[in-house]
């Protein structure tokens, strides 16, 4: 049985949403969790036809809006997963979208892990 880490789980679980749920399989997915950050970069995301739209401003506006919303259908995906391996609820996630660069960097951060307080017998 091979053992994944939660970076890989997470990177599989964004390459296979946008395969069922778009049709379109990201060139790259990095993923990089420090201290109560989770970064996920998605590289290569957009349809050829959504390449050739971004280059419109009045497009590009559109598209940024579409890929807003689809992150937010992503969200849940990723919740139950860092929330079961981080035992941390997430607290707050901010999408950052570069249609210009075909990237999208996705930010979810956790809540501080509790504090350990030793008793003294």
């Amino acid at each position: 049985m091979k053992i994944y880490s939660l970076e890989q789980r997470l990177a599989d679980i964004s390459r296979d949403f946008f395969q069922s749920k778009l049709g379109v399989k990201p060139k790259g997915i990095e993923v990089l969790q420090q201290a109560q950050l989770i970064v996920l970069r998605i590289r290569g995301f957009l349809a050829q036809a959504e390449v050739a739209l971004a280059g419109h401003p009045k497009d590009r506006k559109v598209l940024t809006t579409y890929y807003e919303r689809i992150f937010e259908n992503l969200y849940p995906l990723l919740r139950v997963v860092i929330q079961g391996a981080c035992q941390r609820p997430v607290i707050e996630r901010h999408a950052v979208i570069d249609l210009s660069r075909n990237d999208c960097v996705y930010i979810l951060t956790l809540a501080e892990a509790p504090t350990v307080i030793e008793r003294q017998p």
